[in-house]
Formats: C-alpha cells, structure tokens, sequence
C-alpha cells in the first residue's frame, strides 16, 4: 500500500547495516530508557552527525561541501516524556559547556586573537602530520580552538535573534538547537509570524550550505544551524499547523519520528557510562579541536550510480502518494548523502589521533565506498517511512473533546492576524475582531474562530468575549 511504500520502518529492516557504535545503545534502550529501538536509532543518528559538526564534509560537485547534520523533531504524547534525549547526548551537552566556559575566561575577542595567531603559526609549517612540534606549542593551539570555537548549542530557545547571535561565534559556525528548561518549538510558537518564518528560512538555507549571515568584518560565514528536538504531540500539531503556508513553499528538511515507549527516568550516572555512542561522540570531539581543517570526503564512482539508481526509485515510489505528502518527503533522497559521511566516517573517527594535528588541506579527499552508501539507501527509505507515518499520524483527531474542524475553510493566514490581534489587545468581542478586517465577513470570522478554538490557539468566555491562550 502507499502507506508503507518505503517499508514497514521495523528495526529488522536496517539492524545489521549500523555502525558498531550504536548497536550496544539500541539493545539496552528499551531496559535503560524504555523507548524503543526504532525511536532510540532516530536520536543516535541525529546526535552522531550533531558531534561530528563540519570535522568530516562531502564534496558534491556543483553543490560544494555538506555536514553530515540532520534535523529532528522527536514526537511524544507530552513534551515532558522527551527529557531522556538530552541525557543520551551528555558528551555534547559536557563539550559544548566547557567550551564556552574557556571561552568566557579570555573573551571573544581575546580568544580569536589568540586562535589566528596560532592558526598562523600552525599553517607557516607546511606539514600534514604535526608530530615534530612542541608538546607546549601542541597544547596552546589546542585550547586556542577550543576557546575560539566552541560547538554553541542553545538549549531550549527558539528566538530568532539569539540563535542568530550565536552562530557567528561558534565552532565551524554550527548551532544546535535542543531541548533545555522549555521545548523550542513551544517558544519558536510564541514569536511573530515573521520570525517564526525566518527560523524555517535558516534552517532550510543551512541544509542547502547557503550563507546565512555576514560578519562584522564583511566575510560571509558559512553557518549551519541543526535542530534536533523532542516535542509533545499537540505541540508538534500546532507547530505544522501554523508553518504550513511557508513549508508549502520551501522546502525545510526536517526529519518527524513518532516515539515509541514511555522512558522512565535516566539516572546522571547512568547516563554518562562510556557506551560507544558516547566514546564515538567523544572522539569527534576531540577530533574538532585538533584540526586544522575539515577532513574531505568523496563518493567513489560506483556510489554515485547507486545514489543514481536510488532517487529514480524513490521518485517512483513517491509518486504513489497524494500530492501534498510528495512535497514532504522529496527532500529526504538528501539524507542518504549525509547519512553516507556519517557511515564513511565512523570507523574512522574512532582510529583518529587527537594528538596530532591533521592539514586536510595537503591531503586528498578520502571515499566513500558503495558498501556505506548502499547502507545509507537503505537506512534513508526507513527513515522516509517513519516520517511519513508520523505526519500522518499528526493530521488525525486525537482528543474526543475536540471538535472535528476538518469542513471548516482553511484560511492559515486570517487564522494567524486574529490570534495575534487577540494576544497583542486582550479580551475581544467577535464584532470588535471583524472591526480590526473590514474585509472580512462574518462568516469568514467565525469559521476562523471555530478553528482557532479548536486548536486550542484561543478561548471564549463565559461572557462571549474571545482571549488568546497563552501557551
């Protein structure tokens, strides 16, 4: 059926294609942490290619240089059952804080002083291994890179100045917005339209490699912004509700999977055990701070006529569906490019040294065979059924109190000015909302209003009088 015209999106399916490093984490998440294994691959795979940053990058010719990175939204049935994701991730959450912690105790501007002059020093020595230099020397320019670019991950916010604030000041120039005190989509919701409609924009402009900032010294910086971040079932609803005029337009890659389990609480210590998961994100880590440069990758030619083969085979299947899930999931064939850096570069992130320094700029690109991008085929049309199952999923009706909105008019845009008029004025009649849209008639309203209720975006009180819903 067109409903699993990818697959069945069982862990069967794609058990034995997964780097080593995961499969001891999967086979204790369902005891550990009590969500699946098909919910706990998701998060690995997101969190693996969030460590990695812009260490390892794929050479696409016409498209230039790509991050492994991938976007996320976990889906529980409440947000509060999504906490489990950052405990999984402690080595990035650790190395993130520690960063920036040295970062602080020398200032921006002292710590990018002290990281181009190292850099010069560095780079004068023409060298690919950096074996002969001064244990001393070594360590100043490890610290240098870490004090000057610190991996930023902004812990729960979804407001677009701070995220734009910290991309210019981080390492390789990537953010990762995650989960913390709140959950980001929960403050992206509170925004202004047009806000709300530019954190899509960097998104979707950071996938494609696009610029998306200029600094103060004129150079534009090559920023990627990744999302990874679990969230509740009404949440993530209102969330595709309320973007959906701009995801019609553009296309932003995010990838939605349902969870599966109820997670009980993970203990600190428990959560810091040295599984693989956590030594490979340790590795990259260290890996980051001892480059000179980004390690290249390219896909040898038999990869390439595979990845051929598999989006002619993916556009076939994708045309079984109806139109407007087409559009949600044509961007996912993407995944299998990153899917197959992060494959290629697994094995050999856990040899790398980080004692020494590494000039990928005097070296060739390494390749990525056609065994690791078979795999990340495989691994993508998975991934593409379970994103496909949760969309759906979150278009069905799940509270008996809610009324059934499905015969009301869409009108995303008026729905949005009266919501927002609502919360900027206060507590308004329905005759003193039509006021403020002279264009819009009392049918129109009303329906509006019915949707907007339904949503739980807005209330009526007992006076007849409507009040916006803080959230």
């Amino acid at each position: 059926s067109d409903f699993e015209c990818f697959g069945s999106g069982s862990i069967d399916e794609v058990a034995t294609l997964l780097p080593t490093a995961l499969s001891p984490f999967l086979e204790t998440a369902p005891d550990v942490i009590g969500v699946s294994q098909e919910t706990a691959l998701a998060a690995a795979l997101t969190q693996m290619t969030a460590a990695m940053g812009g260490s390892d990058l794929l050479q696409i010719p016409g498209l230039g240089n790509i991050p492994a990175q991938i976007n996320l939204v976990m889906v529980a049935k409440t947000v509060s059952e999504t906490t489990w994701l950052q405990y999984s991730a402690q080595p990035l959450m650790l190395s993130a804080k520690r960063a920036l912690q040295l970062r602080a105790q020398v200032g921006p501007e002292e710590a990018r002083r002290r990281y181009m002059e190292r850099h010069r020093r560095m780079s004068d020595k023409d060298i690919v291994m950096a074996r002969n230099i001064e244990p001393d020397e070594c360590m100043a320019w490890i610290n240098a890179c870490a004090a000057h670019k610190p991996r930023t991950i902004v812990w729960g916010n979804g407001r677009v100045a701070e995220i734009k604030e910290a991309l210019p000041g981080c390492y390789d120039h990537t953010v990762c917005l995650c989960n913390g005190a709140v959950d980001p989509l929960f403050e992206w919701m509170k925004l202004p339209r047009t806000e709300r409609e530019e954190l899509l924009k960097l998104l979707s402009h950071s996938w494609n490699r696009i610029p998306l900032l200029t600094s103060s010294r004129g150079e534009a910086l090559p920023a990627t912004l990744q999302m990874i971040v679990g969230t509740g079932q009404e949440e993530a609803e209102r969330w595709l509700s309320e973007s959906r005029r701009w995801l019609d337009r553009q296309r932003v890659p995010i990838l939605m999977f349902r969870q599966e389990g109820t997670p009980h609480w993970m203990p600190r210590e428990e959560a810091l055990q040295k599984s693989m998961l956590h030594l490979f994100m340790e590795n990259c880590d260290e890996r980051r701070k001892a480059t000179i440069g980004p390690r290249l990758w390219e896909f040898e030619p038999d990869a390439i006529a595979l990845l051929e083969s598999f989006q002619k085979d993916f556009i076939k299947k994708m045309q079984i569906l109806p139109e407007h899930e087409q559009k949600e999931v044509q961007w996912i064939t993407d995944v299998t490019l990153r899917l197959s850096l992060l494959f290629a570069a697994t094995e050999d992130i856990f040899r790398s040294d980080s004692s020494r320094l590494i000039d990928n700029r005097k070296t060739t690109a390494k390749t990525i065979s056609v065994k690791d991008t078979g795999s990340a085929v495989l691994l993508t049309r998975w991934l593409a059924a379970h994103h496909l199952k949760t969309l759906r999923w979150l278009r069905k009706k799940t509270s008996p109190d809610r009324p059934d909105n499905t015969d009301i008019p869409d009108n995303g845009e008026l729905e949005d000015r009266l919501a927002e008029k609502l919360r900027d004025k206060g507590a308004m009649t329905r005759r003193e909302l039509q006021r403020s849209y002279h264009q819009v008639s009392a049918k129109e309203r009303d329906l509006s209003i019915e949707r907007l209720i339904s949503k739980g975006r807005i209330k009526a009180l007992e006076d007849g009088r409507l009040v916006w819903v803080e959230t």
